[in-house]
């Protein structure tokens, strides 16, 4: 019967023992799927015709052309509101004109129209100047009259904290509303609301209002959207807990690569809760200073912004003069404070932290036992009704660790002792940061002992185990997962490699951008390294995907540390865990502060002085040629070395002209001294003065924006700047690097375009050999 159904040839391998009998249904079944695999493959055009290389070149493309099109739809949107801008002369703007006016009341030094009466003379006019208004809801009665002309659209933004009276004003000035917001944390602080304003009873006359704009929305019926990308936490255990808690595990938030640290940590200290009296714990805030201090005066802990949560807002004083103290003692760290820093230290209360975030979140419970030893199940804030909302807020506000120092301990809660929400998730919250984790790993899956996503990646995460490498699947604790993930053989802690399959989780992705860009940057962006295997590859070109696989590894082991990558801490630096153990009398070890070295490299921008010339009629004459070349030499010979687009334009400006057409480019590039030109690193072309040599030259100078931007600096100074750090701090680590060569051109925000302006220099320094980079750390080379 099998000869007759075409099995001669299994019939044939039993008879002459090249196949044991016990294996026969294995070969078939084998021979059976091999065959219908290479007729699918033959009769399916998507299949056939698929090739995971020149997919992934597609894939490539469109992430460019994706990112090309997000750049200029920002230039398109800002090009469109431009255009709209009125472009009459002062001169040629009549006093009764809404133009006129506006330009009157630029001159006047004082008695200026109200705000109020002023946008409502200049209906026409204003929403062109400023398409956007950015405003509270009490500024908008405020300022803008109800008669105004109507906004386009008005958005709402915290919505769950805006009272529905408060919004109503501004709805009514708008076509179109859209409200943003989160039920899940706080609602509108009332602490001077009238308790009595709602005597339990039901008006059929009445409609009340609900407790938030927000809640009126999402009782009303009107579409909802919900964004679940999480976006904030480095680390996924930053905000597993809320997931989980708040969100039904409904976020989709993004692994770390570092699977030993969640990110929440719990210091004890030794305090009491001075009940009767202050209302504080001493201990903590002690705790929370010598903490703020390590910190700030450690070189490679500085650069991580920092801000402090209490429970109360007794504490909250109790800790600001705290670090007061600590302002006075060390002198240094006074410019982490302030106004003028983008992210300076904070001191907030549960009450009005929503909508802050800091890389590195610093906690005070305050409550616990007091000094008889009593505990008392108040805790505040939190045993008020919303209190886990107030939680939720709190736990959320990280990008990178969350620290807290508490006296209270988990195990003291005593549940049955209150009923409030709140008291009862911030026990399980100090669970969570005292064991991590295990605290709530009954109620997510654990990404090590989770299940496949298809035989496919079976087989791989079989193929790489029997090459002697740890193997876990399905790693994270939402509904995204990284489907496999190669354990680093020298630090089980951490992921060497990410490795996704063309299964469940790819396909699940709503859109191309989401699937293909968007959610491999943001795994890139936290320190994954990730490599993507098809299923067709696998199958029809086994050995070279298994290949493929193997050198992909092997580069991920040679690779320098990726960002967050926890770095070897030069002596004497304390170990985390053991500066991060306080006692209330005993302040922590400190890191000690760099040796302050005066800078022999940084030097003030020269007085940039702007000499009128003639008429700009007369820029293209050749009889100008002469003045143009004086005029180049001696702003050369003032700034140099200067780069050649900075050069154009001071020419330009000096001849009245606001912006450096091709026509005029043209016109000065005739002009320019080629023997004062030198090109560095192939591209940048940059004119010297003739007493300056480039090849001894190691300098950097500091220069206002409206002077000089950091891409009108030349590279060579940007170099310059990196190698005085190094000369400071011996060695730095890679991923502060370019930050802090910024800082030393004065700026303290750092943008992508900043870093890549910094990165070249480093690469250029870093290919000449200049520096190199051992263990993640950036130094000079011997």
């Amino acid at each position: 019967q099998a000869a007759t159904n075409g099995l001669q040839p299994l019939l044939d391998a039993v008879a002459h023992e090249t196949l044991p009998l016990e294996r026969l249904r294995e070969a078939f079944d084998y021979a059976y799927r091999n065959t219908f695999l290479k007729r699918a493959l033959t009769l399916s055009p998507t299949l056939r015709d698929f090739f995971g290389e020149e997919h992934q070149k597609r894939i490539d493309a469109f992430n460019d052309f994706d990112a090309q099109y997000t750049e200029l739809t920002g230039q398109v949107v800002a090009a469109r509101l431009a255009a709209r801008l009125p472009r009459a002369r002062t001169e040629d703007c009549p006093k009764n004109t809404e133009l006129g006016m506006l330009q009157r009341e630029m001159v006047k030094k004082r008695r200026h129209k109200p705000v109020r009466r002023l946008l409502a003379e200049a209906p026409g006019v204003a929403p062109h100047l400023k398409p956007c208004f950015l405003m509270s809801p009490l500024s908008v009665a405020q300022y803008l009259d109800a008669e105004q002309t109507d906004f386009d659209l008005v958005i709402f933004d915290e919505a769950s904290q805006i009272p529905v009276w408060d919004a109503v004003g501004a709805i009514a000035r708008g076509k179109q509303v859209i409200v943003v917001g989160d039920p899940k944390q706080l609602p509108p602080t009332n602490f001077f609301s009238r308790a009595d304003s709602d005597d339990g009873g039901f008006d059929e006359g009445t409609e009340t209002d609900l407790e938030s704009i927000l809640d009126e929305f999402l009782g009303s019926g009107i579409k909802q959207f919900s964004l679940l990308w999480h976006y904030r936490s480095r680390k996924e255990g930053l905000i597993a807990f809320s997931n989980y808690h708040y969100y039904n595990n409904e976020l989709h938030t993004f692994p770390s690569p570092h699977s030993d640290d969640v990110g929440v940590k719990l210091v004890p200290v030794d305090g009491y809760y001075d009940k009767g009296k202050s209302r504080t714990n001493p201990g903590e805030a002690e705790a929370i200073k010598q903490e703020v201090i390590r910190r700030l005066t450690d070189p490679f802990l500085c650069d991580k912004s920092i801000g402090i949560v209490t429970f109360s807002q007794a504490q909250q004083s109790l800790i600001l003069d705290k670090l007061d103290e600590a302002r006075r003692e060390h002198p240094e760290i006074e410019g982490h404070f302030g106004e003028e820093v983008d992210e300076p230290v904070f001191v907030k209360n549960l009450e009005n932290v929503q909508g802050d975030e800091r890389d590195i979140i610093l906690f005070s419970i305050c409550y616990g036992p007091d000094q008889a030893g009593k505990l008392s199940m108040n805790f505040g804030p939190l045993n008020r009704d919303g209190g886990e909302r107030r939680l939720n807020v709190a736990v959320t506000r990280a990008k990178h660790d969350v620290v807290i120092f508490s006296t209270l301990r988990p195990e003291q809660i005593d549940l049955s002792r209150t009923r409030a929400i709140g008291a009862a998730h911030l026990k399980s919250y100090l669970e969570y940061a005292e064991r991590g984790p295990a605290a709530i790993a009954a109620n997510i899956e654990s990404a090590q002992t989770a299940d496949y996503d298809s035989v496919f990646e079976q087989e791989v995460a079989e193929f790489l185990r029997s090459k002697g490498y740890t193997v876990h699947t399905q790693i994270g604790c939402s509904g995204y997962r990284i489907d496999l993930a190669v354990v680093h053989p020298d630090s089980p802690g951490h992921y060497l490699l990410g490795i996704e399959c063309d299964g469940a989780t790819y396909h699940s992705a709503a859109t191309a951008r989401d699937r293909d860009r968007l959610r491999q940057s943001v795994l890139e962006g936290l320190g994954w390294r990730i490599h993507r295997i098809w299923s067709t590859d696998w199958w029809r070109h086994s050995g070279n995907a298994r290949e493929d696989l193997i050198a992909e590894v092997d580069a991920a082991l040679k690779a320098p540390v990726r960002k967050d990558t926890p770095k070897k801490m030069p002596p004497p630096a304390p170990e985390p865990e053991e500066a991060l153990r306080y006692a209330s009398a005993a302040p922590a070890a400190q890191a000690p502060a760099p040796a302050t070295i005066a800078s022999l490299r940084k030097q003030d921008y020269p007085e940039v002085v702007l000499l009128p010339h003639g008429p700009a009629d007369n820029f293209y004459e050749l009889s100008s040629r002469p003045q143009l070349k004086q005029q180049i030499a001696r702003i050369i010979e003032a700034e140099g070395p200067i780069k050649e687009d900075l050069l154009i334009r001071r020419v330009a400006n000096e001849w009245g002209f606001n912006r450096v057409a091709a026509k005029i480019k043209k016109t000065v590039g005739d002009c320019l001294p080629p023997n004062l030109a030198k090109t560095i690193n192939g591209t940048e072309s940059v004119y010297w003065p003739e007493a300056l040599d480039p090849t001894d030259y190691s300098t950097y100078r500091i220069a206002d924006q409206d002077i000089r931007k950091l891409e009108d600096a030349p590279l060579i100074e940007i170099c310059n700047a990196a190698l005085d750090t190094l000369e400071k701090y011996i060695n730095f680590p890679e991923e502060d690097f370019s930050k802090e060569i910024a800082k030393h051109f004065g700026f303290s925000r750092v943008t992508q375009k900043t870093t890549q302006l910094c990165d070249a220099g480093v690469q250029h320094l870093a290919t000449e050999q200049t520096i190199i980079l051992e263990d993640g750390f950036y130094k000079i080379s011997s």
